[in-house]
C-alpha cells in the first residue's frame, strides 16, 4: 500500500524501509540521454547511505544508455548528443 503517491511516483513501505517508484513522461527528444542520467544516479543513492562513496563517470552513464538501447532500438543515437525527430516506439 502507498503512503505517499502523485503524478511522479510512489513512494511505499517495504519492510524496515521503502520502494521510490519515479513515473517519467513526456521527455523532450532533446532530453532522451538524461533518463540514462538518472537512472545512474538514483543507483548511486543506496550505496552512498551505507556509506560506500560511489565515483559517477561519464563511461558508467553511457553504458546505462547502451542498455536503454538495447531494450529500445529507438532510443539509439539520443546518447550520443545528436538531435532527432521525437517518434512513438
Amino acid at each position: 500500500m502507498s503512503f505517499r503517491e502523485d503524478r511522479f511516483g510512489t513512494v511505499t513501505h517495504a519492510g524496515e524501509g521503502c520502494i521510490l517508484r519515479l513515473t517519467s513522461f513526456g521527455v523532450p527528444a532533446a532530453y532522451i540521454s538524461s533518463l540514462a542520467g538518472w537512472h545512474t544516479f538514483l543507483d548511486a543513492i543506496a550505496p552512498s547511505i551505507a556509506g560506500v562513496a560511489v565515483i559517477w563517470t561519464m563511461e558508467a552513464e553511457r553504458e546505462m544508455m547502451a542498455v536503454y538501447e538495447a531494450r529500445e532500438p529507438w532510443l539509439k543515437g539520443f546518447g550520443s548528443g545528436g538531435t532527432h525527430e521525437a517518434r512513438e516506439p
